[in-house]
């Protein structure tokens, strides 16, 4: 996936990562911090994107791994 087009999908992805991580943590900071980690995995994995047929669901996926592995540290 180009830089451009994987600007393009987060960004219209990101409203929807952020309410379900807001869903599934009820807090507002660690929300974003979900949705910062969950960002950084998806840029480090753009380059196999490309066969995702729905980014905003694997998106979402991702936040919700995201929330479960913050919330396992804690």
């Amino acid at each position: 996936m180009t830089t451009t087009a994987f600007k393009t999908a987060l960004d219209s992805s990101l409203d929807r990562m952020y309410r379900t991580a807001l869903y599934l943590c009820g807090n507002r900071d660690d929300a974003a911090d979900a949705v910062q980690d969950a960002c950084i995995r998806l840029w480090e994995r753009r380059d196999q994107l490309d066969t995702v047929t729905n980014f905003t669901a694997y998106a979402s996926m991702t936040v919700r791994n995201a929330v479960s592995y913050t919330h396992l540290r804690a």
